[in-house]
Order: C-alpha cells, then structure tokens, then sequence
C-alpha cells in the first residue's frame, strides 16, 4: 500500500523552509525586495486551509486552500498559486495523496493552473 501523505505537514514544512529563506529571497527580488515575505505569507495560508481541513479528502482540502487564498490575498504570485491550487485538486479528486502521486499535485501547484507546454 502506497504511504499516504498528510498536506497539513508538508505545506507546514514548505513554510518552514520558505521562513527561513525569506531575506534571501526578498534580496533576490530586484523589484520591490518582498517576494520572500510574500512566499511566506502565501503558503502560510495554504497551510492553514490544510490543517482547517484536516481529515477531509485531498482534493477538497486543496479547493479549500484555493478559496482562502483568492480571498486573503489578490497579488499575482497567490493568484497563480491559487490557480495551481484548484488544478491540483481537480487532478486528485477521488484520490488520497500519497508518495506516488504527490509529484502530480506538486506539478500542478507549480504550474499555476497552465497547461504544461508541448516537448
């Protein structure tokens, strides 16, 4: 049986990870210097659609987190991810998320909802 994977953890570890990072990431940002505290806001709030949601299925929870962000925050980055958010959710719906399909979920968050392009 494949490993079944808990979003409320790892969103909180990709949090974590971005918290860390956050000047880094602000001084990388050339425009306006905030990209890193914007990260961090963006998927706090992810991870808090996820730990809200906990024991419902992936896909809703994903939803959910889609929903929250749209609400929480109009910036173009959360705008994306809330995009990807919705795409992953459709991909998981009726799934558990475990060790084999997480790369789909991941890819489809990163893709902001946009179809991959052709090879």
């Amino acid at each position: 049986m494949p490993n079944q994977l808990d979003l409320g953890s790892l969103f909180q570890a990709v949090t974590q990870n971005l918290a860390q990072n956050r000047d880094s990431l602000n001084q990388a940002d050339g425009y306006n210097h905030n990209h890193g505290d914007n990260m961090v806001d963006i998927f706090k709030t992810i991870t808090e659609a996820a730990e809200t949601r906990q024991g419902a299925k992936p896909a809703d929870q994903l939803e959910y987190a889609s929903q929250l962000l749209r609400q929480r925050s109009q910036s173009g980055s959360a705008q994306r991810y809330a995009n990807g958010l919705q795409s992953a959710s459709r991909k998981l719906q009726g799934q558990d998320l475990t060790t084999e399909n997480a790369m789909q979920m991941i890819q489809a968050l990163l893709s902001g909802g946009e179809a991959p392009p052709p090879p």
